[in-house]
């Protein structure tokens, strides 16, 4: 378990060092992929961990969201993160 805190406490620190800012809480969701995090659901949560784009289009053709495939804003793991919340 040590190491797995260790792993994320260093991503902070080093993206801490890059921005020269503190992120807030994130929760359940990953810093730098999009999506990977806990949804709500009519019955409870789900984790979507979609950690490439090849994944992420697996994940909207499995969840009858076709459309989101060819959405210019969610093409790549960056313009993903850049509208994240959208």
């Amino acid at each position: 378990m040590f190491d797995c805190q260790h792993r994320a406490a260093g991503k902070r620190g080093h993206a801490l060092h890059g921005r020269r800012r503190v992120s807030g809480p994130l929760g359940a969701r990953h810093p730098t992929i999009v999506p990977f995090q806990a949804f709500k659901t009519g019955d409870g949560a789900i984790i979507i961990s979609a950690g490439n784009d090849s994944l992420f289009v697996k994940m909207c053709h499995a969840l009858g969201l076709p459309e989101m495939v060819n959405d210019p804003d969610y093409k790549t793991n960056a313009l993903r993160q850049k509208h994240h919340g959208r």
